[in-house]
């Protein structure tokens, strides 16, 4: 088991380097930074993310409040705001740089993100079918992080990081399944609300319609998997309850 492990983990690992050269050839190519003045920022980076990140090194700094946001809205909480667009920890990064590099800086998120999901993937690749290898779940997992989807909606940023965590979901699912261990869908259930809860509902409807067929067509199921799956559910969404029901109540407001 502890080969399988390790077997895993270069597999995420050559993964993540095949992504990053991968990008990294082609911002080369285009004269894009860290290469050249070119940025990936366009449509709702530009005219959404960048902003956003702007305000939010406001906060790190002490110039405004995590609570009161004077730039926007003559005036909003900006607590709901974080966390549908900045609650991933990458998003810290902001405070390492100045507002007019900001836009470099969305060159570097999408690398860090993507090559993030180039390991997560192969890693999870070479943990459910280990009779792949290293080198075939490695390029599996890099398919996996330059697919349409990242490459289509990189400029939604905050996006990136339910496409990096959703390997794992799919191995706590697995896990659930095979040898009734709830934990780590339990753990990749609670982060996915914190960094993106936009798109980790959606997950939650995934896994409804998922179970919900596989219950029909496996009828035999221990049904401790489904009573560690509710409270998977419940359990991930009262620990997260801290971004989820404020940012409900300030939408409703």
């Amino acid at each position: 088991k502890k080969t399988i492990k390790n077997s895993s983990y270069l597999s995420g690992f050559v993964g993540l380097v095949f992504t990053s050269f991968i990008l990294l050839t082609v911002f080369l190519a285009g004269e894009m930074f860290p290469f050249g003045e070119g940025t990936v920022s366009w449509c709702d980076m530009n005219q959404q993310i960048i902003p956003l990140f702007c305000d939010f090194k406001d906060v790190l700094s002490g110039e405004n409040s995590l609570f009161l946001n004077t730039q926007n809205a003559g005036g909003m909480n900006f607590y709901g705001v974080f966390f549908f667009n900045l609650s991933s920890p990458f998003s810290f990064l902001v405070a390492l740089v100045n507002k007019s590099q900001i836009p470099y800086l969305m060159n570097i998120l999408v690398i860090l993100k993507l090559s993030l999901c180039g390991f997560t993937a192969g890693f999870v690749f070479h943990r459910i079918f280990k009779e792949n290898g290293v080198l075939l779940s490695a390029f599996l997992g890099t398919c996996y992080a330059l697919c349409g989807y990242g490459m289509l909606f990189y400029q939604n940023i905050m996006w990136l990081d339910m496409m990096y965590l959703f390997p794992i979901v799919a191995l706590g699912i697995f896990k659930l399944i095979k040898q009734n261990r709830p934990a780590v869908l339990l753990i990749s259930l609670t982060l996915s609300v914190i960094f993106n809860f936009y798109i980790s509902f959606m997950v939650y409807l995934a896994l409804i319609l998922f179970f919900g067929l596989y219950a029909l067509f496996f009828r035999n199921t221990d049904r401790k998997i489904y009573v560690n799956l509710g409270l998977c559910g419940v359990i991930s969404l009262t620990v997260s309850a801290f971004v989820w029901v404020p940012c409900l109540l300030q939408y409703f407001s």
